[in-house]
């Protein structure tokens, strides 16, 4: 995972620029475009040219932009076809939107903006221009995950009933505290940590309406506005397709669900780090826990259980690992092209969340059809549900970014 094999290019691999040295950019795409032949790291931008040239050297990063105009350069430059943000939240709409203007794909980092209209509009823009735009939202994209859906989905347990997510970030991981600028920059648990659990109950329901039933938060004393603990209660009405509230075997006439994120957890026992980021999907006749969505390619279990009574006791239970796809199928190109048909990578067991959505997005990009994808209404409805958790807190839905109005778009 930390250290994997270099894989020699192909002889025209998509080129990548990055803006920013953040450090998230070694995991999320330094290390999984070094197994990705058809990925090479071409150019970095940043503002500090001594961090940025530091970066690149040690990564081997070619093409070095620094100082003002950096990320400008970046975008324009003919010989990049794909442009990664890792940038604060609030800029990931202004960087994103220059990219695609500039005929770039575009792969940015989780929450994609701070408001649902602004991810609609990239969506929107990318669409008429013919690129891709991707919210790099890593916890889709791995085996474990996906098995786990497949479960539920084939009814095997019966219809959905509860889901409850948990995503923990354990005190002291984080070591730069909030500050009063960070309203406006979106940050704050939902959209740092809470994102995530929340993914997980939107993808494991099917969704077609949500309401927060309930909802509790802690702040920092002096900054009311940003949130560091959350829980929260939710009802759901899961979509069909008559797009009624009818029921079926595996889709229940509504859905509760819950979940808690925090940016300090507290260590167990005083000593052990907390970093639970598990989801439990609880079924008519048994259940499905995942633990550890976050990182399932250092360690996870899927523990399935069948349930008989109105006690649900335990029938059986099983337990499944899942590091790599089962044998890969054929997929046709755009168009239904034939010529593109291919066998779908089963991935490797240490492959990364973010490998396997590098996967993923090249995919795409290539004309393929991908294993799965983050939609537009995926970026979308999880903005929308932060914001409804917000307001049940009774906080302020973070900005929309100011690029964002001053371009008249709109306010959010």
């Amino acid at each position: 995972v930390f250290n994997p094999p270099l894989s020699p290019p192909t002889s025209t691999p998509l080129r990548f620029g990055v803006l920013s040295a953040a450090d998230i950019t070694v995991n999320a795409l330094i290390l999984p475009a070094r197994s990705h032949p058809d990925v090479v790291i071409s150019a970095i931008a940043g503002r500090d040219e001594v961090k940025v040239s530091k970066f690149a050297t040690k990564h081997g990063i070619g093409r070095v932009y620094a100082g003002s105009g950096s990320y400008d350069k970046l975008v324009n430059d003919p010989d990049i076809d794909v442009v990664y943000i890792p940038l604060p939240h609030m800029f990931h709409y202004e960087w994103s939107l220059k990219a695609l203007n500039a005929g770039k794909h575009v792969l940015v980092e989780k929450p994609m903006v701070n408001t649902p209209a602004e991810a609609a509009h990239l969506h929107d823009v990318a669409k008429e221009k013919g690129l891709v735009i991707m919210e790099a939202m890593h916890t889709r994209f791995h085996p474990a995950i996906q098995r786990a859906k497949e479960i539920v989905d084939s009814g095997e347990l019966g219809a959905v009933v509860h889901v409850e997510a948990t995503g923990l970030c354990p005190k002291g991981a984080i070591t730069r505290t909030y500050t009063e600028g960070d309203f406006k920059e979106g940050r704050g648990v939902l959209m740092d940590v809470g994102c995530y659990p929340i993914e997980c109950i939107r993808y494991f329901t099917n969704p077609g309406s949500m309401s927060v039933e309930s909802a509790t938060h802690t702040s920092f004393p002096d900054l009311p506005q940003l949130d560091f603990t959350v829980e929260a209660k939710l009802n759901i009405v899961p979509f069909t397709s008559t797009n009624t509230s009818a029921s079926s075997p595996t889709q229940p006439s509504n859905v509760t669900a819950a979940f808690r994120t925090s940016i300090a957890a507290p260590n167990i026992y005083g000593i052990i780090p907390n970093l639970d980021t598990s989801v439990e999907v609880k079924c008519t006749n048994g259940s499905v826990y995942l633990s550890n969505y976050m990182i399932p390619f250092l360690y996870h279990r899927i523990v399935v259980k069948h349930t008989e009574g109105s006690q649900g006791k335990v029938k059986s239970e099983r337990v499944e690992k899942v590091f790599v796809f089962p044998e890969g199928r054929g997929d046709q190109g755009q168009d239904g092209d034939s010529s593109h048909l291919r066998e779908q990578k089963r991935g490797e067991v240490w492959w990364s969340t973010y490998r396997y959505q590098l996967e993923a997005f090249v995919d795409k990009v290539r004309g393929r059809q991908p294993r799965t994808w983050y939609e537009k209404e995926d970026s979308t409805t999880n903005l929308e549900w932060v914001g409804e958790v917000y307001r049940k807190i009774g906080l302020e839905q973070r900005p929309p970014s100011e690029y964002f109005v001053v371009q008249g778009v709109g306010k959010g």
